[in-house]
């Protein structure tokens, strides 16, 4: 197994068990409309940018 996927395996990894943190936190999943009890809704995730002041991730 090569570094670049190893690195990739460990960030599926992590992903997946925030995901289920979350889940648990909400009490309902992220496609399951109708067990939900309020009108805050998960849209999925995109790409962020942190910035500091001595470099951008």
């Amino acid at each position: 197994m090569e570094i670049c996927d190893f690195k990739e395996f460990v960030g599926d990894v992590l992903e997946n068990g925030l995901e289920v943190e979350l889940d648990e936190e909400l009490g309902y999943s992220r496609y399951d409309y109708r067990s939900k009890s309020t009108d805050n809704s998960r849209n999925g995730h995109s790409t962020k940018t942190m910035k500091t002041r001595f470099v951008s991730y």
